[in-house]
């Protein structure tokens, strides 16, 4: 697991499942200086894309961040070797035949 903001620091991009639509595109960027930006856009829906700035924090102790500010559905992740995995609404990892597809990958 990465450990410090300068490892954290980047672009994350997915594809989220969506009940609705074809698929959430989400795009987190994590900033050395603790910020952040993410970026939705529904696929197949209009209004399409949806952009929310902020802080975000460590959870003590944990690979896990919270993005601050951030109030419509899940603001927890877990930070893995160049990828967030988005977490539910408890904190708990999403399980299931989908729980892949709430991963970001890091682009290089």
């Amino acid at each position: 697991m990465a450990k410090t903001l300068a490892e954290w620091a980047g672009t994350y991009h997915g594809i989220l499942p969506c009940a609705d639509c074809e698929g959430i595109e989400t795009i987190i960027t994590l900033n050395t200086d603790g910020t952040y930006s993410k970026t939705m856009r529904y696929l197949g829906k209009k209004p399409a894309t949806f952009v929310d700035e902020g802080r975000f924090s460590r959870s003590p102790g944990t690979d896990c961040i919270h993005l601050s500010g951030y109030d419509c559905g899940p603001d927890h992740y877990l930070v893995g070797d160049d990828k967030l995995i988005q977490l539910d609404m408890d904190k708990q990892r999403i399980t299931g035949t989908l729980a892949e597809h709430y991963i970001l990958r890091k682009r290089k």
